[in-house]
């Protein structure tokens, strides 16, 4: 970092407050430039059993200024990006690359934010990569990395009417669907239960899932809920899927009716959003409560007892409401 400076310079603060980028990621930057990032050669001042050496690269010693420009791992993300460009330049200080993204030489940013911005992002983006191989033991999939990247690029790209707002008395062409995932996030006092019921176009049901965790409100958890859903479907490769969720505030924010939330939220929200318009095989509609009756008393049950489930097709606990419920004459009502 350089020593002579951010510090006392108000107009380089104004300028790291200023990006246009979720909170999360401008608090990043204000630590990323207070040298408080704990990369491995500012932890060995620290404790000198730490070792120095980039957790990414394996090859050099891990500096910030090596971590998130120099390192060949981080060079390969900034050019998956086709953004090689904004750390090109042979710059000394990590501070001196963000004053660069700056310039107007540089042109236009293709985004709706400048670059700057975009900058700070694959900085924020490189920085998960780091932690997610240190602390969960992560093997380096860069083709994810440089796709997640641009999944959040897209929140910053103007909202195209792909997405149709989808309202419950409206059906979908049966042709428009392959499968539909009904989502609910259930939510008390910062504790959240995730369910996900996936099932086919007539409502027969393929498996289902369970999660917990902690949230601070309650549209949170139903974000919460349809990333889990999302990242299911990808992860079976399913096509042409067709979310459904009973919070009818999140789907208006994905499909760009509303940008009414609350900032609590507002992340995971965004991710949603950014996730939905990346692909042209997902879409969300909205459906009332009393016809998501599975999925909610799926998501009840992890919030109270902590569990983590994943089955066939019903977990026991939902054999009498299935009978009461059922998801043939729900998905038969929603499709034309």
């Amino acid at each position: 970092m350089n020593d002579v400076a951010p510090f006392a310079d108000a107009s380089f603060w104004r300028k790291v407050w200023g990006i246009d980028c979720l909170p999360k990621i401008k608090f990043f930057l204000w630590n990323f430039f207070a040298y408080m990032i704990p990369v491995n050669s500012l932890l060995k001042l620290y404790n000198p059993d730490v070792d120095v050496i980039c957790p990414l690269c394996h090859c050099h010693e891990e500096t910030v200024l090596h971590l998130f420009i120099k390192c060949p791992v981080a060079k390969h993300i900034w050019f998956g990006v086709s953004l090689l460009h904004l750390v090109s330049s042979d710059l000394d200080w990590i501070d001196d690359y963000f004053l660069f993204w700056h310039n107007p030489e540089l042109g236009d940013s293709p985004f709706n934010v400048s670059w700057p911005s975009i900058g700070a992002i694959i900085t924020w983006c490189i920085w998960k990569l780091r932690c997610d191989v240190i602390f969960r033991n992560a093997s380096i999939d860069l083709n994810r990395v440089i796709l997640d990247t641009k999944r959040i690029f897209n929140t910053y790209i103007s909202p195209q009417n792909r997405p149709v707002v989808v309202l419950s008395d409206v059906k979908i062409p049966v042709a428009e669907v392959d499968h539909f995932m009904f989502v609910d996030g259930s939510f008390k006092d910062f504790n959240m239960g995730l369910g996900v019921i996936w099932c086919d176009v007539v409502g027969n049901v393929r498996s289902s899932r369970s999660d917990y965790g902690l949230i601070p409100d309650a549209v949170g958890a139903e974000a919460a809920a349809l990333i889990l859903a999302i990242s299911w479907a990808e992860e079976m490769n399913l096509s042409i899927v067709i979310f459904v969720s009973d919070c009818l505030q999140l789907v208006h924010f994905i499909n760009g009716v509303s940008s009414n939330i609350a900032w609590r939220s507002s992340d995971l929200l965004e991710q949603c959003r950014s996730l939905i318009s990346s692909s042209v095989s997902f879409k969300i509609m909205y459906i009332k409560r009393v016809k998501n009756l599975l999925a909610d008393r799926l998501a009840r049950r992890p919030k109270k007892h902590s569990i983590t489930g994943l089955w066939v097709s019903f977990s026991s606990f939902l054999n009498s409401l299935i009978r009461k419920e059922n998801l043939n004459d729900v998905c038969t009502s929603l499709i034309s």
